[in-house]
């Protein structure tokens, strides 16, 4: 997969890598959990920066999600990063996306979204096995995602639950602030 990601940066948002990658991902050649968690690693160590491969690949994995339900984004039997390096990978990818110039063809902001709102679906059950220095950092990140103007009401809504959970794993009745 690091493979794959390092293409993408020679040729970047290449739809024939990105058909490569659908193909064996519905083979079941690579777990979705690997694809989602190396794909938001690559953004956290600067290796993918093209908003047009960045924007390509959430709509790839969320297409993925919905053709193949039963796998999960996250795991914790053999994870490739732990969850709670996902999950922030995945709101740093969604800061990035909401300070990026929109475009009509790569829509950065609603793809990373979108990939945003999966990961927290996955993330409850994990959500106790987050170190205190973790749930923290997240908790961070969501509050300044969470002042952004633009944030949609749905996953407006999905931060507060997170935030709510992360601070009840951390003992602390109010963690953040709402947003408005």
């Amino acid at each position: 997969m690091d493979s794959m990601i390092n293409l993408f940066v020679k040729w970047p948002a290449n739809r024939t890598i990105l058909e490569y990658m659908e193909a064996i991902i519905q083979a079941q050649m690579l777990p979705l959990h690997v694809y989602f968690s190396v794909f938001l690693r690559s953004i956290r160590q600067g290796v993918l920066v093209d908003s047009r491969s960045l924007d390509m690949l959430c709509r790839l994995g969320i297409q993925l999600v919905s053709e193949l339900p039963l796998s999960p984004v996250l795991s914790m039997v053999e994870p490739v990063e732990s969850p709670s390096a996902t999950l922030l990978d995945a709101l740093t990818l969604l800061r990035e996306g909401l300070h990026r110039p929109y475009s009509t063809l790569h829509d950065l902001q609603t793809s990373s979204s979108d990939v945003l709102l999966i990961v927290i679906q996955y993330c409850p059950s994990m959500v106790p096995q987050f170190s205190p220095g973790d749930a923290i950092q997240i908790l961070t990140v969501s509050h300044e995602i969470m002042q952004h103007p633009t944030l949609r009401p749905d996953l407006l809504s999905a931060l507060e639950s997170m935030n709510r959970l992360l601070g009840d794993n951390l003992s602390v009745p109010n963690p953040l602030p709402t947003a408005g």
